[in-house]
């Protein structure tokens, strides 16, 4: 903290504690937001999707990010709506595995927590690996049970 003070000595004479957390904190969020909802200050012209195989444009995160306000945009039956933002993911209304495309009336922000929810309610849920152990195999030759044995 002393060192931050002294480098802003020429900015925030005082050294206010508060005045030096509130530009760290606004440095952190603007680089944190880079990566996550591709925020910049000069945004490039979009390509455009040119089909479902595609993930959603830096232009299509940056809107959806800016109209869900960075929460879950999940609305449950009884009309109450998800404002957690934490853990949130780009989620595809129309799933980009059937053919959805990513655009910004099909993408909307979801909390990983209804993102799976929803991906369970619309494909099912989730099968889970097999572990292979081999089932008792009967060798009716000898009239004997035993398990077969994995020899590489």
């Amino acid at each position: 903290m002393q060192l931050a003070k002294d480098m802003l000595s020429h900015a925030i004479p005082t050294a206010d504690d508060s005045a030096i957390l509130d530009r760290a904190f606004d440095a952190l969020l603007e680089k944190l937001a880079k990566p996550k909802f591709a925020a910049t200050d000069k945004p490039r012209v979009s390509p455009g999707t040119t089909g479902a195989t595609q993930d959603p444009t830096a232009a299509v995160k940056r809107a959806v990010w800016i109209r869900d306000r960075g929460c879950c945009r999940y609305i449950a039956p009884n009309g109450h709506r998800c404002e957690e933002r934490r853990f949130v993911e780009f989620h595809h209304t129309d799933p980009r595995a059937l053919g959805g495309e990513a655009s910004i009336d099909l993408i909307e922000l979801r909390c990983r927590r209804h993102n799976d929810y929803e991906g369970r309610l619309y494909f099912g849920p989730r099968r889970r690996a097999r572990v292979l152990v081999p089932e008792r195999v009967d060798l009716s030759v000898t009239g004997s049970t035993r398990r077969p044995t994995n020899s590489a």
